[in-house]
């Protein structure tokens, strides 16, 4: 069963679902609510805080779906786990939170049960997105990926695509030639991609400083395959060209 043209129509419902769910006016509205707490209640600000985290990791999450989700979600464990440790340990927070004002006197009870039903939404949202994801990435598992990468030139390939037995042979081997490209990022550009998270937006020579062993040459080369993949965008000209996550 081929996996590229499924894959990409959920994909695009899951990004439209990311548009639909309003969390920057739910974060809006945690700020708006909790000025009616006390003025000086901790949970004034810690309810805040956990409601900017939710946004933070729903952004990063967004951001990795949009710009190179066969990499980010398919292949690089790490990069998922943490995205979705953070999204789960914000989301009980808040639950927490919300079980506790709920005894106070500062809100009306429905008016926080709004709220905390809306998050419910937003978290059983992001499990089955997380869950589809997940069950391409088993798909993928079962396959010699990375054996057919290293046996299987162009010409090679489009001849299979040619003796096929059918359309589906053709997706399949389309799919797994598009999957094996976008899965070349290493170490190394992990190590671009952390430091353009912490920094916004880059230059080359910003990243030797950090990368020494590594030429400038090789990291313009880094940088272009990141463009391609649609994971970075290039900004300025020149000296003043920089580089910044793509939104």
């Amino acid at each position: 069963m081929g996996i590229g043209f499924t894959f990409r129509a959920k994909l695009h419902i899951i990004i439209k679902n990311m548009e639909d769910r309003n969390i920057v006016e739910l974060t809006n509205k945690i700020y708006k609510i909790t000025l009616l707490f006390p003025k000086k209640e901790p949970l004034r600000y810690k309810i805040r805080e956990a409601a900017d985290e939710v946004l933070k990791s729903l952004a990063v999450w967004e951001v990795c779906v949009k710009g190179a989700h066969t990499r980010f979600f398919l292949t690089d464990v790490s990069i998922k786990e943490k995205v979705v440790f953070e999204l789960e340990k914000n989301f009980n927070i808040l639950k927490k939170y919300f079980e506790v004002v709920k005894w106070q006197n500062w809100l009306g009870y429905f008016d926080i049960l709004e709220i905390e039903e809306k998050y419910d939404k937003i978290k059983s949202d992001f499990e089955k997105d997380l869950a589809f994801l997940n069950s391409q990435a088993e798909i993928l598992k079962t396959r010699s990926v990375f054996e057919w990468q290293e046996k299987e030139t162009v010409g090679d390939i489009k001849e299979q695509v040619r003796q096929g037995d059918n359309a589906n042979k053709k997706q399949e081997i389309v799919a797994l030639k598009e999957w094996t490209e976008n899965n070349e990022l290493d170490s190394r550009k992990e190590k671009i991609l952390d430091f353009l998270k912490e920094r916004g937006r880059v230059q080359v020579w910003e990243i030797k400083e950090i990368l020494p062993d590594i030429s400038k040459r090789t990291l313009r080369r880094d940088f272009d395959k990141l463009l391609k993949l649609k994971i970075v965008e290039r900004v300025g000209e020149r000296n003043e060209t920089f580089y910044r996550l793509k939104v």
